[in-house]
């Protein structure tokens, strides 16, 4: 089984050229449809409008992506030297009360 992606239906040339205007005011997903319907039915002005806009799109959600993964592994490391911390107190008192 394989996915098909459906594509924006009314997208015409004058409609993605206003889309990637102003992507501000449109979804990602829809700016991401108007750059791939330009760079393949657009002029080469469009081509390149396009395909710059789309790298900048991506380069943003990967360094978001990065930036999520770099504080849960700050947490994570973070939440193992509490543990280490709390193991080491819990041995310390426990030779400390223990008779011998």
């Amino acid at each position: 089984m394989s996915a098909q992606v459906i594509r924006f239906p009314s997208m015409s040339v004058a409609c993605a050229r206003h889309i990637i205007a102003r992507p501000d005011m449109h979804r990602d997903a829809t700016v991401l449809d108007a750059c791939e319907f330009l760079q393949a039915a657009g002029d080469w002005m469009d081509h390149e409008r396009a395909k710059a806009l789309h790298a900048a799109i991506v380069r943003d959600a990967v360094a978001g992506l990065n930036r999520k993964g770099r504080i849960r592994r700050w947490l994570a490391v973070a939440g193992d030297v509490v543990g280490v911390i709390s193991l080491f107190c819990v041995l310390y008192l426990f030779l400390l009360f223990t008779p011998g």
